[in-house]
């Protein structure tokens, strides 16, 4: 009697074991399974968010292109019969001499957006007294400008340094220091001089007693620079 009961427990317990083990191999089973399911989950949540960033990218690209096929002067008919008359048609637009690589590309951009539409001329004086009567937003910029002595350490690039064309700007771009976030770039101005700025990647600008996510212009949307290499 007593050796029956105590079979019964055996066997009993044995059950019980099996039932926890096939319970632990369970729990580990969906223990590994939801640890795959997060992983697959975080990976696909950061392939999201490079799918937004990109979608961003492009709609502002594209965005940019709009505002460039409106604001172009070379669209403007009045404008074209200007230049024609005044033989000054054969001068291509900043916009179409500017060339830089795709990083420091809106940074460019956001420097010269009021700028992208001037013709660039090999002498400006030439040309001024012509702007008086001419029918449009347009200006001239200096193709022989002066490249001024620098007075910055050899340790830091400007815009100009990475301008891949044959305008380079340096009247404008030689003194705007690049850095690769904000952080840097208040580190950078702190060892200015005077007369210098500071812009990241984005597009922000900072200098002495001013720091701006603007372009140079009045707002305005910033135009499509071609990228080194397109």
């Amino acid at each position: 009697m007593y050796d029956s009961r105590v079979d019964e427990l055996r066997n009993k317990l044995s059950h019980l074991e099996s039932q926890q083990s096939t319970a632990n191999e369970t729990y580990l089973s969906i223990q590994s399974s939801v640890k795959e399911k997060r992983e697959r989950l975080k990976e696909i949540s950061s392939n999201l968010d490079k799918a937004r960033h990109q979608y961003q990218v492009l709609t502002g690209q594209l965005s940019s292109l709009e505002t460039l096929q409106k604001s172009i002067v070379a669209d403007n008919q009045e404008l074209d019969v200007w230049l024609k008359n005044n033989g000054l048609s054969e001068f291509k637009r900043l916009s179409q001499l500017l060339k830089i690589e795709e990083k420091w590309a809106h940074a460019l951009e956001t420097v010269t957006s009021g700028m992208l539409g001037h013709l660039c001329v090999d002498n400006i004086e030439q040309h001024m007294d012509k702007l008086e009567s001419i029918p449009g937003k347009v200006g001239f910029i200096n193709l022989s400008s002066a490249i001024s002595a620098s007075d910055l350490d050899e340790k830091y690039t400007t815009l100009a340094d990475l301008i891949s064309s044959e305008i380079k700007l340096s009247f404008l771009l030689s003194r705007i220091v690049l850095a690769g976030d904000y952080e840097e770039a208040k580190t950078i101005l702190n060892d200015m001089p005077d007369g210098y700025s500071v812009i990241t990647p984005q597009g922000h600008m900072a200098r002495q007693g001013l720091v701006s996510s603007q372009s140079f212009g009045a707002g305005e949307r910033h135009c499509v620079i071609p990228r080194a290499g397109d």
